[in-house]
């Protein structure tokens, strides 16, 4: 066993491949030490025969021929493209910050959360939804055929007023998290919230819920059809105008939440 240990390690070190019969009839002659001292010493020189280095007179004569090589294509190409090989760009000119009148554009009127609030959500876009709403509420009721008991029997148009409350109705639930909404109007003594019992009534709450509508469809069915947001892309836009208007950035902005595409659990990237 040491012998077959001992002829392994030689093997390993020796650079000589050995064929499995000549492996058996080393075992046998125990003769494999005198052959292993023998390619040692043929293998002496192999390495300097093997691997012809260059002279350092030789190296010179190569990176002087490849540079003038590089330089002959450099030149030839940037001759031909039009464009000349300039130094020194890594040292980019410093563009001072010149933005004027930084921070909050809001008038000095606006004092409360009210009116913050309505320096986005406008009138004009609160009218736009009213409208929508509206006008999908008539697409979806006339010439319906309802059941007996179904609460679209006491459906009535919604009101700029009343899409308010319902806005402030649905920030307070933000607030008091619910397994379901309907709870948010129960009368149990474990649930019972009077403040969304005395805005809405569940139904009424269910039926704006239900109906609420931001944008028209688009007039050509073939367009928009794959793409994800189309439904709020109006509020969306409006939004962001209105963010530009009402903020201007100073020179050191902290960006918070995360600036790389991002997936999670939803279909389109943010």
């Amino acid at each position: 066993m040491f012998v077959l240990l001992l002829l392994l390690l030689m093997m390993a070190l020796s650079r000589k491949r050995y064929r499995r019969e000549e492996v058996v009839e080393m075992l046998q002659n125990d003769d494999f030490s005198s052959e292993n001292e023998s390619n040692d010493s043929d293998d002496s020189g192999s390495d300097t025969e093997l691997y012809d280095y260059p002279s350092a007179s030789d190296t010179d004569d190569c990176d002087s021929v490849a540079s003038d090589d590089d330089a002959t294509a450099a030149s030839a190409d940037s001759s031909v493209n039009g464009w000349q090989l300039k130094p020194n760009y890594s040292k980019s000119p410093l563009l001072p910050f010149t933005v004027t009148n930084v921070g909050p554009q809001h008038p000095d009127t606006v004092e409360t959360e009210l009116d913050y609030f309505k320096l986005f959500i406008t009138d004009s876009l609160i009218a736009d939804i009213v409208a929508e709403t509206k006008r999908y509420a008539k697409s979806k009721l006339d010439n319906a055929s309802l059941r007996p008991n179904s609460i679209w029997h006491t459906w009535k148009d919604i009101s700029a007023e009343e899409l308010q409350a319902y806005s402030g109705v649905v920030l307070n639930m933000a607030l008091n998290d619910k397994c379901d909404v309907k709870h948010y109007f129960s009368h149990d003594w474990l649930d019972y919230m009077p403040f969304f019992s005395s805005v809405f009534s569940r139904k009424r709450f269910l039926q704006l819920r239900w109906m609420l509508h931001v944008s028209q469809p688009p007039s050509d069915q073939t367009q928009n059809v794959n793409r994800r947001g189309a439904k709020i892309e109006n509020v969306v836009l409006h939004m962001k105008q209105k963010v530009l208007d009402n903020f201007v950035p100073s020179r050191d902005v902290a960006i918070d939440e995360s600036t790389v595409g991002f997936k999670g659990r939803i279909c389109f990237r943010m």
